[in-house]
């Protein structure tokens, strides 16, 4: 299990990002109300004791109804209403994921994981201004018109970089029948055993374009850079969790394949300027292409 919890600014909501792995020899799963997610802070590093600002179920209906098949992972991407100014401050200094079967699932079904439930803590930074003195204290003395020299700052080393690893790319475009401009773009990326857990915003790109060469090379005819919108480049990427895009969106196809562009090419890249930023070392540089023969169909 992977999530992320962002704070959205000035408002007492959060955007929770979260992937649980189902087991191989998992069955199918569907149904009303299969579901609970909780969200708590916690004293403890395993979210036992006291559950403080608990939001015991975030999930609404329809995502408290997601299936669950063996080769494909539960994805949760939603806002939710939670507190977050006193988490990490004070005792309680963890912020802590629950995760369970729904409370009335229908139709039942066993789930064997300990206590019925699974929880997954943080440390969490308090993000609580505490640098004026309670009500009622005065500040401490100011410091003398000498004060002690600082010693030198310290060089600031540099991040270390998560790397995206990937071990596969291939996807599908079918022409809308309906209109000669619009196409539905398919693209699975696997991840590699070894790759990071990347996770953030602008992290991906998926570029459209046909070409002369079987490779992609030369001119880009009809290119279109970037056909992800702003949720589907903010993925999550897990070694176990490959992604998936579905996205329709304005291309004539009707020109690849004749003449001289023969081909058509689909792109997938790191984002322009992912946060936070990240490595992904591929042979092409900083895209991978994959070209498809086409047929002429003007005229």
């Amino acid at each position: 299990m992977q999530w992320m919890l962002t704070p959205i600014a000035g408002q007492n909501e959060a955007r929770l990002q979260l992937i649980v792995m189902p087991e191989p020899t998992t069955e199918y799963i569907h149904g009303t109300g299969m579901w609970r997610v909780g969200l708590f802070s916690a004293a403890s590093r395993d979210g036992s004791g006291v559950r403080q600002n608990y939001v015991r179920q975030v999930l609404n209906e329809y995502e408290a109804a997601r299936d669950l098949t063996a080769s494909s992972p539960l994805r949760f991407d939603l806002n939710t209403h939670i507190d977050l100014r006193e988490v990490g401050c004070g005792n309680a200094r963890y912020l802590c994921l629950e995760f369970a079967k729904g409370d009335r699932p229908r139709p039942n079904f066993n789930l064997p994981i300990a206590n019925n439930h699974f929880v997954d803590c943080k440390l969490y930074r308090c993000t609580t201004d505490q640098t004026r003195p309670p009500r009622g204290e005065t500040p401490g003395p100011r410091p003398g018109p000498n004060p002690r020299p600082r010693p030198n700052p310290q060089p600031t080393r540099s991040p270390i970089l998560k790397v995206a690893r990937l071990s596969n790319f291939r996807w599908n475009v079918q022409p809308d029948q309906s209109s000669a401009s619009d196409v539905t773009l398919q693209a699975w990326i696997t991840p590699s055993p070894r790759t990071d857990y990347i996770h953030g915003e602008g992290l991906w790109r998926l570029g459209l374009y046909g070409s002369e060469s079987m490779t992609g090379s030369g001119t880009k005819v009809g290119y279109q850079r970037q056909v992800l919108d702003q949720q589907e480049a903010a993925m999550p990427m897990h070694a176990a969790a490959p992604l998936e895009f579905t996205v329709r969106t304005t291309f004539d196809v009707r020109r690849i394949g004749c003449d001289d562009v023969r081909y058509l090419c689909v792109e997938f890249g790191k984002g322009d300027a992912p946060i936070p930023n990240f490595k992904m070392p591929l042979p092409g540089g900083d895209s991978v292409v994959s070209c498809q023969p086409s047929t002429c169909q003007a005229g």
